[in-house]
């Protein structure tokens, strides 16, 4: 690694892993040069080749360990301040890296930073405005209005509704996180949410980026779309809910979001 070196994308692959290469391209095709690798939990011969095509380097956590588990092994993969969890089915801006070692620069103690996003299908296509966006957007209003926030309340205001942040857009300085477990190995579809609500209790920024510089996958093989068909993301958003409002309004909350993503089935 260059010592000047700030950002890394650690891309984590997943058993057949059908767009990943679209991934790689476009996070090779930063305007900052980022250090890349791969991690994986479901090693086979499409990852190693892969990673062998592209000259990443590959890294592999013992399988069956869970969703929090591989994210946690990915994040310890990288050596620099800056570290983003790139989804396999994604698409990042080529100033994507750069924007964000703009932010740390500007905002030293910036515990997260992230960006807006649009949705695109298995078709890669980008998907027109459906509920769950405009959902998600209307939750980001505080941030669109003003794009960094120090103080708690302001910081947890939108998580107190739901998770209206694209989570492989989020990029964790790893310097003012330090040591906190990030990720709770009882959720497997909210843990996202669950670890941007514990870390709002840090101190430092949390910075947004208006523009979308990420195209989001949805389809049917997302862990997302698996957990919401299953029911276990209404389950695990119901837990965080209590954590933020009375159990008879967390009940009414969960109902009214689960509402929102249907449009995600």
């Amino acid at each position: 690694m260059e010592e000047n070196k700030l950002h890394t994308f650690v891309i984590m692959a997943y058993k057949n892993a059908p767009y990943i290469e679209e991934t790689i391209q476009s996070i090779l095709k930063q305007s900052y040069k980022s250090e890349v690798c791969m991690s994986t939990s479901t090693p086979n011969e499409r990852i190693q080749a892969i990673a062998q095509q592209f000259n990443l380097p590959l890294f592999v956590n013992q399988p069956g360990q869970g969703i929090a588990a591989d994210w946690t092994f990915a994040l310890r993969c990288a050596k620099t301040p800056l570290v983003t969890l790139a989804d396999q089915d994604d698409i990042y801006d080529p100033s994507f890296s750069d924007r964000m070692v703009q932010q740390l620069n500007k905002y030293p103690d910036m515990i997260v930073g992230f960006t807006h996003f649009k949705e695109i299908d298995s078709d890669r296509h980008v998907r027109p405005l459906n509920l769950t966006m405009a959902v998600k957007n209307i939750l980001m209003i505080p941030y669109f209005i003003r794009s960094h926030f120090k103080s708690r309340f302001f910081k947890r205001l939108v998580f107190h509704f739901g998770e209206p942040i694209c989570n492989p857009s989020v990029t964790y300085n790893m310097a003012v996180i330090g040591e906190h477990n990030l990720f709770d190995e009882t959720y497997s579809v909210s843990l996202d949410w669950d670890a941007l609500l514990r870390l709002t209790e840090i101190k430092g920024h949390f910075c947004f980026i208006k523009q979308p510089l990420i195209l989001h996958g949805i389809h049917t093989g997302t862990q997302t779309s698996f957990g919401i068909v299953n029911g276990k993301r209404y389950e695990e958003d119901y837990r965080i809910m209590v954590r933020v409002w009375p159990k008879w309004l967390a009940k009414w909350m969960t109902d009214a979001y689960a509402w929102s993503y249907r449009s995600n089935h």
